[in-house]
């Protein structure tokens, strides 16, 4: 968007004077004055507006409804004893997902010898059943959350018009794994977005800083950041401190424009007290990268260190959340397409040089 606004102003001459005296003229010229201003104003306010929500598209011709499939109610609404009768027509429904889910339970391939038995102890296990009635109470229904993956991949279809929208199932894991991801499968692990205060992450002694991101609200954008993960993994000769955050922040860059409406500190996992640090900090923290020479550092520990999930950044103070390598990454990317609006999100995407990337962004931080 052009900047430039240019108001062209007729001169006053001295006949104009004659004809309407200094008083007409002051007034007239306070007029017009007062009327630039406010073409001012309102300009800038569009144009803040626009620069605000660079995300923001109409996806309102866009035909996406998703459903969620409750295959954690559809598995505990049967007997564990009839197991051997409904094996089958489990396996002619839902083949693909229940292998993966098998998996991601411990119980091998529904082909494998003792797989029934296996199910059925899962089925009948005490524990699992509790935190089965658990998760009905925090989830007794999905159209919110229906809702948001309907935004979500609206926008992902307006950007990727050629692409699948995955079938997402819910389903319980014993606190295994949080998502199932593979080709045309989304599957959401309900029992490890029981909310922080859920008892059973005390009783696992899980530390806080993973528990804070346990909750509902995280469920959506964690699908869509891990979605991006599997849809445009890493892939860079090079493998350096740099490389991985511009990753990370494409990931990151790719979750807000699916999902414009949630906040960053969401998306990031961050409490607003975090937010505010990593805001506060960002030109600290990328000088101490520049002037100690890690962001082309390539070992695997100073990597992990920077764009992983922890407590806190080791390489920071104890005062900093963990990720802020991916949170810098994020804030590159944004600068990148700022500064080249002729590249669109899926050229974003597909671009596996993160140098040029970094080198395009001109980044600097505030």
């Amino acid at each position: 968007m052009n900047n430039r606004l240019y108001i062209v102003r007729k001169p006053i001459l001295l006949a104009d004077l004659i004809n309407f005296g200094a008083g007409r003229y002051m007034a007239l010229n306070e007029m017009c004055m007062k009327n630039t201003v406010l073409i001012l104003i309102i300009f800038s306010l569009l144009y803040s507006g626009c620069r605000r929500d660079p995300l923001r598209v109409d996806i309102s011709g866009i035909d996406n409804e998703v459903r969620i499939i409750r295959f954690d109610s559809l598995l505990f609404s049967l007997h564990p004893d009839s197991i051997s009768r409904w094996l089958p027509k489990l396996s002619e429904d839902y083949g693909a997902f229940l292998e993966r889910f098998s998996y991601v339970i411990n119980i091998g391939s529904p082909g494998d010898p003792g797989y029934e038995d296996y199910l059925h102890r899962f089925l009948s296990d005490s524990m699992i059943r509790e935190v089965y009635g658990r998760t009905q109470e925090v989830f007794p229904g999905l159209e919110w959350l229906e809702a948001k993956f309907s935004r979500a991949f609206r926008h992902y279809l307006y950007y990727f018009p050629g692409r699948e929208v995955p079938q997402i199932y819910s389903y319980i894991s014993g606190f295994n794994h949080s998502l199932i991801i593979d080709e045309g499968i989304l599957g959401i692990g309900l029992d490890k977005y029981l909310g922080k205060s859920a008892d059973y992450y005390q009783m696992l002694a899980l530390p806080v800083y993973m528990k804070d991101k346990m909750h509902p609200g995280k469920i959506a954008s964690d699908c869509m950041y891990y979605w991006a993960s599997t849809e445009f993994p890493y892939n860079d000769s090079v493998d350096n401190v740099l490389t991985n955050m511009i990753h990370e922040g494409q990931l990151l860059y790719f979750t807000k424009a699916m999902m414009p409406r949630e906040p960053d500190s969401l998306i990031m996992g961050y409490s607003p007290g975090q937010m505010k640090w990593v805001q506060e900090n960002e030109r600290a923290m990328y000088d101490y990268l520049v002037e100690n020479k890690l962001l082309f550092d390539n070992k695997r520990l100073t990597i992990s260190k920077l764009v992983r999930d922890a407590p806190f950044t080791q390489l920071f103070s104890t005062d900093s959340p963990g990720r802020t390598g991916s949170w810098l990454g994020w804030q590159i990317v944004r600068s990148f397409m700022q500064n080249n609006p002729e590249i669109g999100l899926p050229e974003l995407m597909e671009e596996t040089d993160y140098r040029k990337v970094f080198s395009g962004s001109r980044y600097r931080p505030r």
